[in-house]
């Protein structure tokens, strides 16, 4: 999640807690009292919760790339950090204000923490499940409705514990040219309330398919993936049959929430495996909005995490804080105290909260043009297992209509006005859409979902081989869709020579001279790529069809990159790059 509010289980004004910085030449002693402190926090955890005071805007950048923040209150900051990260900070000179009990602890204490062992046991949605009821569960909803439901394995934890994920749709087992929704919760092991409450949605939806109304027509309009667990390994920390010890952290001690290429610093560190599996699979899908589900507060959190609002906003902010209103106001005819523990509004943008980095918002945002926001659905991170029912009472109204926003704004498709072949086309809305606000229509059907605020635009549509078209002054409404469907005429020249297209910048013009270059091309083994300016590889499409083929993903950003082109068929192809600044190019070349 983002944060948790903890109970104080101690609070250490003691002379261990204002270890002064030690600097290289630290004497002996010094370097033992640090040693001896660390070993009486970490003795029996992995991971620690405690508090600091800081009030300077840089040194709270600075702390932020040392440990995990978690919740901020004026001038008093709640974070996480294993043992490596607490010897950064107290190295670096920072002062512990207070060590609190962790979510688990405090469950343990009250004796919160009941577990189900059986279907039967569920039924009431009042206990987490046991990991293998978990799974149990996951493949029953796909068994029990094969035609709607299909169950997917995202990867693998550390631990080998699977990391799962629903598709629910009329069609389950096809593409459909429809908006796909994207719900996972518990990035963070500790912030369980979105576990139990994304099972039962799936439930809900499962349950209702035929007989509702409402969750008929999502299932028939979209295409649903609900990813309840993300973290197992952290979830169930010390055994499959409780959580009772879980862990913000995964099993190798890492927050997988700031574990994310971070495109704004250029941070690209070794990404854990779970979080490698979740780009992979995001990759695969063309999803127009998504949901990362944590605990710890009642807020929606909407880009940027990475900057202030006064530094950067998102293209779309008026859009973000429109459906985040609708989101909070529609718990609040439930419950009025709901999605009030940050500010009144109940919803924030990320940076103004506090500055989070190698997050997964920005980075699906940023990357795959996922509209993607963070829900903190519950103060208490891991609540008496008897108020889960009180928490899907007051925002499962919430859930069904947040995803129904995906399907509203402009939609429609583009194909080849001459064979009438979908075609993958950036569109883009003119003097509107910056850092990656853009979409692309899929590869597969062509279909183009763009969800915007209400307004009139202009929008522009173009791709390797073909002319760009521009359709102005498309009026849209609040809570409706427009229809704009496009068909892109091939320029024959561009297919005819083996000059490189015409890169396009952050708002899908054509940007010359070109900034990339490939060699040799044609290419027969290794595809060698130079470009002016730092790039990362996003991936590779095969002209003739327009389908991925081949997804490099390599984030790191740098000038020379080398692509092994053998593993593809004969064939032309289309290679798409970033560029440090956000803009993208289009690069074609010939494999013999």
């Amino acid at each position: 999640m983002k944060r948790a509010f903890l109970l104080i289980l101690t609070i250490l004004f003691i002379k261990a807690c204002n270890i002064p910085a030690l600097q290289a030449a630290a004497i002996e002693p010094q370097e033992k009292s640090l040693l001896s402190f660390l070993d009486s926090i970490f003795q029996n955890r992995t991971e620690t919760v405690f508090q600091f005071i800081e009030t300077d805007p840089a040194q709270i950048e600075a702390i932020s790339r040392m440990v995990s923040i978690d919740r901020k209150q004026d001038s008093l900051f709640t974070a996480y950090a294993n043992r490596q990260e607490m010897a950064a900070f107290l190295q670096s000179g920072h002062r512990i204000h207070s060590i609190l009990a962790s979510p688990t602890e405090i469950a343990r204490q009250q004796k919160s923490i009941s577990m189900a062992q059986t279907m039967e046991e569920m039924a009431e949605w009042n206990r987490y499940p046991t990991y293998p009821l978990y799974i149990e569960m996951m493949r029953s909803f796909a068994q029990e409705h094969p035609d709607i439901c299909r169950l997917d394995t995202i990867g693998f934890s550390v631990k080998g514990r699977l990391i799962l994920c629903l598709k629910i749709s009329d069609n389950a087992h096809q593409e459909e040219p429809e908006p796909s929704f994207f719900y996972s919760s518990s990035i963070h092991g500790d912030e369980l309330t979105g576990y139990v409450l994304m099972l039962r949605l799936a439930d809900y939806l499962l349950d209702n398919y035929g007989s509702d109304e409402e969750a008929t027509r999502l299932v028939d309009e979209m295409q649903i993936h609900i990813n309840p667990l993300s973290n197992p390994d952290g979830a169930y920390a010390l055994s499959d049959e409780n959580v009772s010890g879980a862990t913000r952290y995964n099993a190798n001690g890492i927050d997988l929430n700031r574990n994310y290429p971070d495109f704004w610093s250029g941070d690209h560190s070794r990404i854990e495996k779970e979080n490698q599996a979740m780009i992979d699979y995001v990759d695969a899908h063309d999803f127009v909005m998504a949901v990362n589900v944590h605990g710890g507060s009642d807020v929606l959190n909407y880009p940027w995490d990475g900057f202030r609002s006064s530094q950067k906003e998102h293209a779309d902010a008026a859009w973000w804080q429109a459906i985040c209103a609708r989101y909070v106001d529609s718990c609040r005819l439930v419950d009025a105290a709901s999605y009030r523990d940050v500010n009144s509004q109940g919803y924030i943008h990320g940076g103004d909260w506090y500055v989070v980095h190698n997050g997964r918002q920005d980075y699906f945002n940023i990357y795959n043009h996922v509209r993607e926001l963070t829900l903190e659905i519950s103060v208490t991170k891991l609540p008496d297992a008897s108020r889960l029912p009180d928490f899907w009472n007051t925002n499962w109204r919430s859930l069904l209509n947040y995803m129904k926003e995906a399907g509203y704004g402009i939609r429609g498709s583009v194909s080849d006005s001459v064979s009438g072949e979908p075609i993958r086309a950036l569109v883009c809305v003119q003097g509107h859409d910056k850092d990656s606000s853009q979409i692309y229509s899929s590869a597969i059907h062509g279909a183009y979902f763009r969800p915007i605020e209400a307004g009139t635009y202009d929008l522009r549509f173009s791709a390797p081989g073909y002319f760009p078209k521009t359709i102005q002054g498309i009026q849209v409404r609040n809570l409706n869709y427009t229809v704009n469907n496009i068909a892109l005429l091939p320029d024959t020249s561009w297919h005819s020579g083996l000059a490189n297209d015409p890169p396009v910048d952050a708002n899908g013009l054509d940007k010359n001279p070109a900034t990339c270059r490939l060699y040799p091309n044609p290419v027969s083994g290794t595809l060698h790529i130079e470009a002016d300016e730092p790039v990362s590889l996003q991936a590779v499409y095969r002209v003739s069809d327009g389908r991925r083929v081949l997804a490099p993903r390599i984030r790191n950003f740098q000038k020379a990159h080398r692509l092994d082109a053998s593993i593809l068929p004969s064939g032309v192809y289309l290679l798409e790059i970033e560029n440090e600044n956000g803009s993208r190019e289009s690069l074609r070349f010939v494999n013999q």
